[in-house]
């Protein structure tokens, strides 16, 4: 039955994507945006998940702000998954071409002490064109994810990845990969903004004010191997441009007062507080259907 569900899914992906590829990459966000304002009118229980986590976040908002950054955020996400399978088409030459950079130079910063670079984003913007760039201007760099559920759609995914110089950790047991290649002074990408389970090593840490359970593997990792971190942001911008941002280095040291314990909760603040202002700039561009707050 799986067998059979793998191979439809796979002849809708080739569909979709033989299609928007026979468009011009211009349609392909206006038309995944149409998708995501579909989904939204149709799934109440994930308006509901969004309306409650705008509301713990900005209590301040009226009902009508929520409601409007909640239909964006549908908007966002069909635009990104469109954006992305259109996007296939290009080369590196045609990704550099729709680039705009902005703090590279915090790039260099973090490798002038050596040691190896953990890359730090959030399910915001379109963190897979910032992994692309990344893998072009400073690859390999190896991510940590999660494997597709559907192998037939997982492989050309990932030979999409390797073809902008990145190779994929598996999130499952990915803790001794990411410290072997940071040790051998490589560069991991990490994103780090969702919920992870008490019994996967997940710890409260406040987002937004609240408590949530949040990875302690990606400070853990620099503090036992020296490396740096540098949050990066990916943003879609008009006429099928994007804008990278890179942020200043975060560097962890470990005080002569505090355990190690308090010194990788005080570098894990450090970045949610990067990723909160972020989200606060942008915020129908982040992953509002996600119960991140849930502390079971």
């Amino acid at each position: 039955m799986s067998r059979l569900r793998h191979r439809l899914e796979w002849f809708l992906f080739r569909l979709a994507r033989g299609t928007l590829r026979a468009l011009p990459h211009s349609t392909a966000r206006p038309l995944g945006g149409s998708l995501g304002t579909l989904a939204w009118l149709s799934s109440p229980s994930y308006r509901k998940i969004v309306d409650r986590n705008l509301r713990r976040a900005f209590p301040a908002w009226p009902k009508r702000r929520r409601r409007r950054i909640s239909r964006a955020c549908f908007r966002h996400f069909g635009s990104m998954v469109f954006d992305l399978v259109s996007f296939g088409r290009f080369d590196a030459v045609d990704l550099c071409r729709r680039l705009s950079l902005q703090g590279w130079e915090n790039m260099d910063r973090a490798e002038e002490d050596g040691g190896g670079i953990l890359y730090l984003s959030a399910h915001l913007g379109n963190w897979e064109i910032a992994a692309h760039v990344l893998g072009l201007y400073r690859g390999p760099v190896h991510l940590v994810a999660r494997p597709f559920n559907n192998p037939l759609i997982w492989e050309p995914m990932l030979r999409e990845r390797e073809r902008f110089g990145q190779r994929v950790l598996d999130k499952k047991g990915a803790a001794r990969g990411v410290f072997r290649v940071l040790r051998n002074e490589g560069r991991v990408g990490i994103v780090m903004d969702q919920r992870v389970r008490p019994g996967q090593g997940g710890v409260r840490v406040p987002f937004f004010g609240h408590q949530a359970l949040t990875t302690l593997l990606p400070a853990k990792a620099a503090l036992r191997t020296g490396a740096t971190g540098v949050p990066v942001f990916a943003y879609p911008r008009p006429g099928g441009r994007y804008r990278m941002e890179i942020h200043p280095p975060i560097r962890i040291r470990r005080r002569d007062d505090e355990t190690e314990n308090d010194a990788v909760l005080r570098w894990t603040r450090r970045v949610l507080g990067v990723f909160e202002s972020e989200i606060r700039r942008h915020p129908e561009q982040w992953l509002w259907m996600h119960r991140r707050w849930r502390l079971d």
